[in-house]
């Protein structure tokens, strides 16, 4: 068994810890196959040897595993497989760290699941999962689900796939009207729903251009207060009449 945190690895008999590797990078995400276990985030990707405990670490991908999710690295026929959604590829990396091939998976692309000799690929932007086979690399299928794909995994020639409420981001896009400006961001720029929360330079700078200054002045000022009407002047005569016969 293997945990991340510490990227520890435990026997399965006795659960004593075997071995342990500190201040490593990559760690986040794992995944274990053909004796090798994968390690991969944001930092890239690395591979520790089950049999040597030696660590190596490639070169060449950076901001993989974009936004913190799981699932972005798989290990499958004798490679180590990483996506990064923000630039719509999905690599194949060799034991010796190189990157043996690159697929255009699109921009979103996130959950990855392998099985049968066919990497899956989840796109959460615009609704689809992708079979690819592992040995040409050419597409296999395609399903589109008509909303967010979640996260997906693959076993025993069955498919589970996520879904969440909603048509997907392209959809929405597409369902704008008049002219359309797209704005690429990084994972986790616009994390925040409410604007006035967003604290990263990226989400500043498209709030800026897209909310016609809407954020940049100060609130307004609250109304004058509504003069109050002013009672008329009561002016009050009274006559003294004399009776009859008095002074």
């Amino acid at each position: 068994m293997w945990a991340a945190g510490r990227s520890s690895g435990w026997t399965l008999v006795t659960g004593t810890v075997e071995h342990v590797w500190n201040d490593v990078t990559p760690y986040l995400n794992l995944a274990y196959g053909d004796g090798s276990l994968w390690m991969a985030d944001e930092r890239g990707i690395a591979r520790i040897d089950g049999e040597t405990n030696a660590l190596s670490a490639m070169n060449g991908i950076r901001g993989n595993c974009g936004g913190g999710v799981g699932g972005c690295v798989v290990a499958g026929g004798g490679f180590g497989w990483t996506d990064d959604g923000s630039r719509g590829a999905t690599y194949k990396v060799d034991r010796a760290g190189r990157i043996s091939a690159t697929h255009a998976t699109g921009i979103g692309s996130g959950f990855l699941s392998y099985g049968d000799d066919v990497l899956w690929v989840a796109n959460a932007d615009d609704g689809t999962v992708t079979g690819i086979d592992a040995l040409t690399g050419r597409m296999k299928t395609r399903y589109s689900f008509g909303h967010p794909v979640g996260g997906l995994v693959v076993g025993d020639g069955v498919l589970l796939v996520r879904l969440e409420a909603g048509p997907p981001m392209e959809a929405r896009i597409d369902s704008l009207t008049g002219t359309v400006a797209k704005f690429f961001a990084h994972w986790n720029e616009l994390g925040a729903e409410e604007p006035a929360l967003s604290t990263d330079p990226g989400a500043y700078q498209i709030e800026f251009a897209t909310c016609a200054k809407l954020l940049n002045y100060p609130d307004k000022p609250p109304p004058a207060p509504t003069p109050k009407a002013v009672a008329p002047a009561l002016h009050t005569h009274v006559e003294l009449l004399a009776e009859p016969g008095m002074g």
